[in-house]
């Protein structure tokens, strides 16, 4: 089931229900598959090569650019559109973000905890992104 919602400043979200975790359909998220504590996920570090951060400046008169869909406790990148995090991808090829990457931590918010919404555990990361100006945003990259 989907439902999707509009967020200003140029992040669009939508939120996918998952099935019951009884349901043999249901394959575990790549945050449930790197941690056993499905609450904790992974941790972004910088020795970890499938981790990284950026850093963008939210002003205004510009867009962050950012279709994500929400999935567990993370937001999953679904599309880059022109905005901060597209001249962040020009400025550090070597840190793009790109489809398919996990938001998983954004100015030391992680998704999860008391204040998530039933079903949305991934509402802090939206809220710290609408929030915010100065955004450091922890990616996680299958390897």
């Amino acid at each position: 089931m989907f439902c999707c919602c509009g967020i200003e400043d140029g992040l669009t979200a939508e939120v996918v229900t998952q099935p019951s975790p009884h349901s043999p359909a249901q394959e575990a998220s790549p945050r449930e598959k790197a941690a056993p504590d499905t609450h904790a996920g992974p941790r972004v570090s910088s020795s970890d090569p499938t981790t990284f951060y950026i850093q963008v400046e939210k002003t205004p008169s510009e867009q962050i650019g950012l279709d994500v869909v929400g999935v567990g406790q993370n937001l999953r990148v679904q599309r880059i559109s022109p905005g901060l995090v597209q001249k962040w991808n020009e400025q550090h090829p070597d840190r793009a973000v790109q489809t398919g990457d996990l938001i998983v931590e954004v100015n030391g918010t992680v998704g999860g905890g008391t204040n998530a919404l039933a079903g949305q555990a991934f509402a802090p990361l939206l809220q710290a992104i609408k929030e915010g100006t100065g955004l450091r945003i922890g990616c996680y990259r299958r390897s």
